[in-house]
This record gives C-alpha cells, structure tokens and sequence, in this order.
C-alpha cells in the first residue's frame, strides 16, 4: 500500500494513520479485515433517537439514515413515508410533524434498519460479483454482491422512488429501470469487469437478444447502456430472491420522485484528475516533456484542444491536461496510446461506443474518434 502511495505522490498524515489495529473506527464504521459495519453507538443513539416533534428534527434524522444509506437495503422505500413531511420545506423549519400511525411505523421502521443493518464485504478484484435488482409498485432496489468461498457476500445496497410516470410504467419496464439504474449506482464496481444481472422477471433474460424496432425510446436507451456491458442475465425466482422478496413485500407509501443517482468514477483518483490505476502520472509527465505533438498543440492558440498545467503534490510532478466539468483530463502522448488501448478494450471488449466513453473520461489528444475505431 505505501509503495503505491509513493508511485502516486501521494504523502500520509502521520498523526491521523493506525497501525497494529485488528479493529478500527473510521467515518462512522468498525472497519476490520473481515468487511466494515455500522459503530454499535451510532446505532444505539439513532435507536434512542426521539420521535421529531418538527420538520427541522426529523430532516436530521434521516439525515443520519442517509448517511448509511449503501447499507440499507430497500432504503428510500422505508423512508418514502416520512420523505412527504420534507415537501415544500425550509431550512430550520419548526412546523410539527402530523404523526399518523404510518408515519410512526416508517420511523421505527427506520431505526430499526440500522439494528438489522449485515457486516459488508470489502471488494476483491478476482472474485464474481452479481446485481440482484427488483421493483415495486412504488420503488425499485438492487443488491451488489461477490462471491467468495461458495458464498455469496454483500457489498453495497441502491434504492430509490418511482416518480409518477414511473409508477405507471409496466412490469417489464419497471423491472429494466431497476435493473439499468442499479447499475448505474454501482458503475464504479462494474466497469471493466464481467458480472450477473440477476432478476426474477423471465422476458428481461431475454430482452437483449430480441428486435426492439417498435419499444419506446427510453427503453432503446436502457437497453443500450446495459449492452455496453459484459454481463450475463440471470432469471431467478421470487420466492428464491431473498432481496427481490423483501422489496416487493414492503408497504407502499404514495410515490415522490428522486434524483436520478449519481455515477461515481471507478479509476484512481489524485486531486480533481482521474487516469487508470495501470498508467502512472510521472510516466505521462515523462512522456509529455518528449511529445513533439504536444509541443505543437502548445505553439497553436487555435487548436482545439486548450491545455493548462496542473500541478500536483511536489513541484516537480506537472501535467498537461484539459479542464472541463470539475475534472482534469491529462493529455496522453502517443507512446501511451496503445497502452490505454489494452487497458479498456482488453478486460472486457466493449463496443466502439463504449470504448470511446470510457478513453475520453480519462484522457484528452486531437483525432481520439478515429484512433479508437481504428483499434476497436
């Protein structure tokens, strides 16, 4: 770990690192060998946490829930009840709450998730990991997980509300937005990697093998997001899906939209800028001093690509990259190039579409379009 550290750059806070420790608490978790889990105090205080006699209370508490939300299956379900108190509210909003006895069940409910809350695996790169996902009337959910030693292990949880108009989507539509959206969550797990969708919905095993000449267009769209994929699809009964179960057996409370979740980047991260574990900084740093392209794109104010220095950790480590969206996108010299082929098209032999997807997130140089269809 320390060595990866330093080809990275990267220093360590003496005063703040452990060492020795079998057990150690960190963000809100008793992170150990064995998997990470909720601190036993934590849960003890959000169990003892009184019923919130305003709205700004009760913003807090599920603050706190939210907080452990990848923890808690089925989450956003649970919480859909109290979530209509929050509707139209201020920031330090002191209308009390108008507990009604669903409202009184969703918040015990809630407490008592972080009680039943199961000790999550850390992820290992070789093992096969699966998506379990399903839908309600009202929420869709999915469960990510690795198996190791003949056992299927959790890693993380998603959740979320239908909107209106999804609610009225059919069965086959319903079960495709949990499908697509749990593993838009888990995106950063997934890219890269071969893995299992599974889903007690039989027509979905089939769905990407068919003609889909005449299906709406938000469901072409579905269809081809999860086609950029290496997965296979799995169809597993409901009364053997235990995740799919507990979420198609929760009371419904009235559906209120989310926000669509967001996409987490799955490479190394320094700083603002993100590059494929296997490609080192101080390599495209080296290369960049020898690039005569580069030399060129810098002595042309027209050129379309506009590059800045950006400066990391010690003053001798400066790269060249595009910025754009809150993220620097290092420009990658030619004798990288091929590298940054194998990387992305040798794990998983994704579409010319999705090749191109995954090459622009990290890196920048003129004519990226014709490079890699040329290779692909």
């Amino acid at each position: 770990m320390l060595k990866r550290l330093q080809q990275a750059s990267l220093q360590l806070n003496y005063s703040k690192c452990v060492f020795g420790e079998e057990k150690v608490e960190f963000l809100g978790y008793l992170v150990s060998s064995a998997g990470y889990k909720l601190l036993a105090n934590k849960v003890e205080s959000t169990v003892e946490f009184p019923r919130s006699k305003t709205i700004e209370e009760l913003r807090r508490f599920l603050g706190i829930i939210n907080f452990y939300r990848n923890s808690i299956p089925h989450a956003a379900e649970m919480q859909a009840h109290l979530n209509k108190f929050l509707s139209d509210s201020r920031k330090n909003d002191k209308r009390p709450v108008d507990w009604d006895n669903s409202a009184i069940a969703a918040f015990e409910k809630c407490k008592q998730s972080l009680v039943d809350v199961t000790l999550l695996d850390f992820p290992r790169p070789d093992a096969p990991i699966r998506v379990i996902t399903d839908a309600s009337d009202t929420a869709m959910g999915g469960a990510l997980e690795q198996r190791v030693e003949e056992t299927w292990r959790p890693l993380a949880f998603f959740s979320g509300k239908f909107n209106p108009a999804q609610t009225r989507y059919s069965t086959f539509d319903s079960k495709l937005t949990a499908m697509t959206e749990s593993v838009k969550y888990f995106d950063y797990y997934l890219e890269g990697r071969k893995f299992t969708l599974v889903t007690d919905h039989k027509p979905l095993i089939y769905s990407h093998n068919q003609s889909h000449d005449k299906a709406p267009p938000r469901r072409l769209r579905q269809l081809i997001y999860l086609a950029q994929f290496e997965v296979n699809y799995e169809y597993l009964p409901g009364k053997s899906n235990d995740v799919a179960d507990a979420l198609s057996r929760i009371e419904s409370a009235p559906a209120e939209p989310i926000d669509e979740p967001a996409s987490c980047d799955f490479p190394l991260s320094i700083g603002s800028i993100t590059i494929p574990p296997r490609i080192d900084l101080p390599d495209i740093m080296s290369a960049q001093n020898e690039d005569s392209e580069l030399s060129d794109i810098l002595k042309d104010p027209n050129h379309k690509l506009k590059l800045k220095i950006i400066p990391l950790g010690s003053e001798n480590l400066k790269i060249y990259c595009e910025s754009g969206e809150g993220v620097n996108r290092p420009y990658l010299p030619a004798s990288l190039r091929k590298e940054s082929f194998s990387l992305y098209h040798g794990d998983a032999h994704p579409s010319t579409r999705a090749m191109k997807r995954r090459v622009k997130e990290h890196f920048v140089w003129p004519n990226m379009d014709k490079d890699i269809a040329r290779v692909i």
